[in-house]
């Protein structure tokens, strides 16, 4: 939860801040502590900042409801503690994740809900060993055959912890998608067959935007996941949802205000033109039968 509740406190602070029209250098000053730190925290970006410094930005900032600074020093509580967890499964990981991938990995495992879109490639998080390494040897050619490993291994325990917590999956795939031979027809069958057999999951709906759907919001979103939390503290308002763009050298990661609600808007109309759960499983048979001939 560090990250997420980080985040979840710059946010708040900044809005304050702002609400205030007091500028970044002097809630520095007044929290006793450098401009760049007052940065690094509304960034949701690890500080040194404590209770003390909260409390003085608080202050500054004319935030007198204590129901109010009760809820920011308890998000910010949920820092701390998120700090003395230990061991996280990712730890075994951490030279061979960077540290944007880790926070990714933190927001995946207190998400309530996820929905992916493929327009070119079966997701990362529904990918057989087989088709991971097809997709890694294109993306990352100087990775060698025990880095790429890593990364299977990686994205398998990211796939259980998601499973473990039962998080909600919304995947939406073009059919082309579907299509592309990579790594050539016993790859594409197994791969095939592997999403079919998740599509039957109870907290998982697959389901495909075939070309009958004509022209629409898939074919221009290209790759993408919007990831939805729960609230933090009870009784609260759900924290806001971040999108994921898949890219290079890194995905991209839009978790600033307003940000994701076109990209939830695009999840939406593609929900409205996608096959039913049942017909997109027939139909992904139908594709991995072809590839089986």
């Amino acid at each position: 939860m560090s990250y997420l509740a980080r985040r979840s406190v710059g946010r708040r602070l900044r809005v304050l801040r702002e609400e205030a029209g007091v500028r970044q250098g002097i809630a520095a000053s007044a929290a006793e502590v450098s401009q760049s730190v007052i940065v690094r925290m509304e960034r949701g970006l690890p500080t040194r900042v404590g209770t003390i410094h909260i409390k003085a930005l608080l202050d500054r900032y004319g935030v007198g409801d204590e129901e109010q600074r009760e809820s920011i020093l308890a998000v910010v509580q949920l820092v701390r503690q998120a700090r003395k967890a230990r061991p996280r499964w990712w730890d075994a990981f951490a030279a061979s994740l960077s540290p944007e991938e880790i926070e990714r990995i933190e927001l995946e495992t207190e998400a309530r809900s996820m929905s992916l879109c493929g327009a070119t490639l079966v997701p990362e998080l529904l990918r057989t060993a087989d088709y991971q390494r097809a997709t890694a040897r294109a993306l990352y050619p100087q990775d060698t055959v025990a880095d790429i490993a890593r990364r299977a291994e990686i994205t398998e325990h990211r796939w259980k912890s998601l499973r473990d917590n039962d998080t909600r999956l919304e995947v939406y795939l073009l059919e082309s998608a579907l299509r592309q031979p990579l790594g050539g027809s016993e790859v594409m069958a197994d791969q095939l067959t592997y999403l079919a057999e998740l599509g039957e999951l109870p907290n998982i709906s697959i389901r495909i935007v075939g070309p009958e759907a004509g022209s629409h919001i898939g074919l221009h979103l290209g790759n993408l996941v919007l990831v939805e939390f729960d609230a933090l503290l009870s009784g609260g308002q759900p924290e806001p949802p971040i999108v994921f763009l898949p890219g290079l050298p890194q995905d991209l990661c839009l978790d600033q205000d307003g940000q994701a609600d076109r990209y939830r808007d695009a999840v939406a109309g593609l929900s409205r033109i996608a096959l039913p759960q049942d017909t997109s499983r027939t139909r992904i048979r139908e594709i991995a039968s072809d590839y089986q001939t």
